[in-house]
This record gives C-alpha cells, sequence and structure tokens, in this order.
C-alpha cells in the first residue's frame, strides 16, 4: 500500500533520521519531491535512507556518476531534487553510509553551508524590499495581499534556513576538532 506524507526539512540530518523512522516503523521511501514523501510497506527495519548534496552548479554527468558510485555498492536511488540525492539500502550487517570520514562529512555540511546560507540571506533581503513594496508601491487589494504575503513567506523562510546554516557550521567546527584530535 502506498502512504503519502507531507512535511518539509531545512535540516537534512533531521530528514534523513525521520526518513529512516518511517523505515524502522515498516515504511520504505519510494518517492518524493520538495514538500512530500511517498512510501510502501516494507518489513520494520528493513532499508536504511540516506541523502546526499552535491555541490551547487554540479553538472548533469557529475550526478549521473555519483549516483552511479553509490548504486554499485548495493544502494538504490530513489531521487533527486535540486542537489539533494536520496537513496535507501537493504539493511544488513554493514551500515550504510555515503559519507564515512571526516573530511567528506566536513565536506557535506560545507555544501549545506552554501546553499542555506543562499537561502536565509537571500530571504532576509528579499522580505523587506517585498514589504516595502507592498507598503509604498503596490494598490491596495489582492496584489498588495501577494506581495506581503510573499515578503513575510521569504523572511521565515529566510530565518528558518539561517537557523539551518548556524547549526551546520557548528557541525563543521565539532567534527574539524574531531579531525584535530584524531591526527594527534
Amino acid at each position: 500500500m502506498r502512504i503519502r506524507k507531507w512535511k518539509f526539512f531545512l535540516d537534512f540530518e533531521r530528514e534523513e533520521a525521520w526518513l529512516n523512522q518511517q523505515a524502522a516503523r515498516g515504511l520504505v521511501l519510494v518517492h518524493c519531491d520538495t514538500f512530500g514523501y511517498v512510501f510502501e510497506d516494507s518489513a520494520p527495519g528493513e532499508y536504511n535512507v540516506r541523502i546526499a548534496c552535491m555541490k551547487m552548479g554540479a553538472k548533469r554527468d557529475e550526478i549521473a556518476e555519483f549516483i552511479r558510485f553509490i548504486e554499485d555498492g548495493g544502494a538504490t536511488h530513489i531521487a533527486t531534487i535540486h542537489n539533494w540525492i536520496y537513496f535507501h539500502k537493504k539493511a544488513d550487517d554493514r551500515p550504510f553510509e555515503i559519507y564515512n570520514d571526516l573530511d567528506s562529512k566536513i565536506n557535506q555540511f560545507r555544501k549545506m553551508t552554501g546553499i542555506t546560507a543562499l537561502m536565509g540571506f537571500g530571504g532576509v533581503i528579499i522580505a523587506p524590499i517585498l514589504l516595502l513594496a507592498a507598503i509604498f508601491f503596490v494598490q491596495p487589494g489582492f496584489i498588495g495581499g501577494v506581495t506581503s504575503g510573499a515578503g513575510g513567506a521569504f523572511g521565515i523562510a529566510g530565518i528558518f534556513s539561517l537557523m539551518a546554516w548556524r547549526r551546520y557550521t557548528g557541525r563543521i567546527r565539532t567534527l574539524e576538532k574531531e579531525r584535530e584530535i584524531s591526527e594527534m
């Protein structure tokens, strides 16, 4: 049976944890888009889900090569949404990790800081412009309401993106300290 769940994440670690909780309950991810996930019944804990993030501006060839590389390890590509690539793999004795060393984890978080900083600062800059335009330049009514609503939405999205950005920069610092300790 197929089940669709609507959810939105800015934090890929929380998204991945939630997807793995669903898999532990017996719902395997079979499709996803920006705001929703489609699951099918499976045995509880049968699959593990991982999310990869490609650098901004990655070429299709690079993305296709990366997907092939992960699939060669036994994983199944589920979806690609912008820079995000979703995989699942049947659970076995070996952990399913895409980023299994400190340097690749740090690089993953650096990609995420770039994306969330762009979204965050962009939203925070665009929001007041739209709100001021709605107040001073747009006639009251439907268009003014849409403009001010869009300004508010950009502002909220920007704030949440900056919160994720701050969390990712903290994770980078933590991982870099771990790397320094392990190199001693």
